[in-house]
């Protein structure tokens, strides 16, 4: 990967020569983006969190065990069937079966307790040990519904661990923040699904109608995609997961959700999903848990389970918040494989709530803020010297109340994105990534370049011809929205758009 990224950039879209920044090309000139207007999430951020609400702590969270009290506990091999145990339960090898990698207890009146075992993960890779040049492992953490301008408001710890790695000209990790990113739709599906596939919802010039559900598990559904051709000038849905284990890869994905029948996703809605670790198990359990303490008849939609409301929320297990969960899992796969190389897609929803009240609207976020640093921290100087960090939000807030403010409308095409390359990054990858940095960018370029990373090829047919590879070469400065595959109601450039006026949401058709 480091020494082959620079060759890695594959044919230039035809008509364009030139592919370092500034060079010539058909675009009609550098995007302009619109000023941010005045946000009442700016004023809110400048008051001292001392004098704000504050979210829950889950230190003092843990209730001692009573060994007279019958509990319930849950392990991945019940599937989903709650067991009979004593409320001192331990889990030890003997009560754990095989590939088990998370034990819960829940007793009445007290917190569940959760415990991961991620070094127990029974394998389905076979991963291969590289020598002098191993393609990096990747981590790919998004943090949904946050803009640019939020994380700068919301994210300071994060932020400032990621500036400590940014200067991109020594050894070490070389983080760079991607400002100029855009959105190609206006929820999760649509930037995950680039991100993820290289697909788009919507039909791009030199793309193929592909029907995404044809090998997703989920019945029901037809979702028509648009794909880069193939070799037979068919499309094909493909993850980069998928891909990933063709590669030999270890694989992990997780949602902070129940997944399962969730029409919300993408997983098994628009591509099939099969990896070494899910964490898909451990939080539909947590939500069955939740949707029986409460006594509500059947549990079937258990996607739908909410802990806690915007009010009042319920964010503890086992005296730590439920969403450092993902975090404890990644780390320990990272620990339980060090030679492997190993991709990983987690989605995090801190930041995804939209209360009516101002003061509520950002407390989770800001919480995980500090969970999220101190994560990352342990990661990069652990890790970091061959693992590509990929940390970024899918869009801007684009529902609740807030939406309507003209501030939100804008600030959602421009999702916070960054790419922090390994420690052993050859100079030109570093170079190029720098490069990009204010460059109109999409998910769909990120999902090329993790491909080129992995060392793989971009498809069975023809790059892409709206995705770049932002390690192999800059991407040009006039580049258009069109060129880039991003909707023209999304297009965050002022020369694209007739109307960037204030409207009644971010999913509102604007005259274009």
């Amino acid at each position: 990967f480091l020494a082959r990224a620079p060759a890695g950039a594959g044919p230039p879209p035809p008509g364009e020569t030139d592919l370092t920044p500034g060079g010539s090309g058909p675009g009609a000139g550098t995007c302009r983006r619109a000023p941010l207007p005045p946000s009442t999430a700016s004023f809110f951020s400048d008051i001292p969190r001392d004098r704000r609400p504050s979210y829950p702590s889950c230190e003092n969270n843990v209730t001692p065990p009573k060994p007279d009290v019958v509990c319930g506990c849950a392990t991945p091999g019940n599937q989903g069937e709650w067991f009979s145990c004593p409320g001192d339960a331990t889990f030890g090898e003997a009560q754990l079966e095989p590939g088990d990698t998370y034990a819960l207890k829940s007793c009445p009146g007290q917190p569940v307790e959760v415990a991961l075992y991620p070094e127990r993960a029974q394998l389905t890779s076979t991963f291969t040990t590289y020598g002098d040049d191993p393609p990096p492992s990747v981590l790919f953490l998004e943090v949904d519904s946050v803009s640019l301008a939020s994380a700068q408001r919301h994210l300071p710890r994060t932020l400032a661990l990621l500036a400590e790695h940014g200067a991109c000209d020594g050894v070490g990790p070389c983080a760079v923040s991607l400002r100029g990113t855009s959105v190609v739709g206006r929820a999760s599906i649509h930037n995950q699904l680039a991100a993820l596939t290289g697909c788009s919802t919507e039909r791009i010039e030199g793309s193929v109608a592909t029907l995404a559900n044809e090998r997703a598990a989920t019945p029901g559904h037809t979702h028509t995609v648009w794909c880069p051709p193939g070799r037979d000038g068919k499309g094909q849905v493909a993850s980069l997961l998928e891909r990933a284990k063709q590669l030999r890869y270890l694989t992990l994905f997780g949602e902070e959700i129940c997944d399962t029948g969730s029409p919300w996703v993408t997983q098994h809605n628009y591509f099939p999903l099969e990896v070494d670790v899910s964490l898909s198990p451990l939080f539909c359990d947590l939500a069955f848990d939740k949707c029986i303490d409460r006594g509500f008849v059947g549990c079937d939609l258990l996607y739908m389970v909410e802990f806690g409301n915007m009010t009042h929320p319920e964010p503890c297990v086992g005296g730590r918040p439920r969403s450092e969960l993902p975090l404890e899992a990644l780390r320990g796969f990272w620990d339980a494989h060090p030679t492997g190389p190993k991709f990983a897609f987690v989605n995090a929803i801190a930041a995804h709530r939209f209360p009516v009240e101002e003061s509520l609207r950002y407390i989770a976020v800001e919480a995980y803020d500090a969970s999220l640093a101190a994560f990352l921290r342990g990661m990069l100087d652990d890790h970091g010297a061959n693992t590509l960090f990929v940390l970024r939000s899918d869009h801007g807030l684009q529902d609740g109340p807030a939406s309507l403010e003209h501030a939100a409308q804008v600030e959602h095409a421009t999702p916070w994105t960054n790419v922090v390359l390994p420690g052993a990054a050859r100079g030109a990858a570093r170079r190029n990534l720098v490069a990009n940095a204010d460059a109109l960018v999409t998910g769909f370029d990120l999902h090329r370049t993790l491909l080129r990373a992995m060392g793989a090829d971009v498809g069975d047919g023809a790059p892409s011809p709206w995705a770049r590879d932002l390690l192999g070469a800059g991407v040009p400065q006039e580049r258009t929205c069109q060129e880039a595959g991003v909707p023209r109601r999304f297009c965050p450039c002022m020369d694209e758009r007739r109307d960037m006026a204030p409207r009644d949401g971010v999913d509102e058709n604007p005259p274009v």
